[in-house]
């Protein structure tokens, strides 16, 4: 299983790692020593976008599972799960403001 998706926390003091294939898990990397923070586990497919909102506490994450994920980073557990999709999702925005997530997916939608 290879990496699939990759986002630093705004501090950068994090990175965030996707996994692709069926592992659908994401890793939390400590960049200034390599150690692994934690895993966050919940995707069924593999993970095909990462972004952390700008205050560094919530990562999102977007599925071939058709879901989008909110994870709690200091809790280190997942705070919200959207689907709607059809088919796997593609790519994930946020706005500048930091509240509207978009996605888009491989039926051809996009969705907020």
């Amino acid at each position: 299983n290879g990496v699939s998706a990759l986002a630093f926390s705004p501090d950068g003091q994090v990175l965030a790692s996707g996994y692709g294939y069926s592992v659908g898990a994401i890793h939390l990397w400590n960049t200034a020593t390599g150690e692994l923070i934690a895993r966050l586990e919940g995707h069924r497919s593999s993970v095909s976008g990462l972004l952390f909102a700008p205050d560094g506490r919530t990562l999102y994450s977007a599925s071939e599972d058709q879901t989008l994920r909110a994870w709690d980073i200091p809790q280190r557990r997942q705070s919200a799960r959207w689907q709607g999709h059809t088919l796997g999702v593609t790519g994930l925005g946020l706005a500048p403001e930091g509240r509207t997530l978009v996605s888009c997916a491989g039926d051809g939608t996009l969705r907020t």
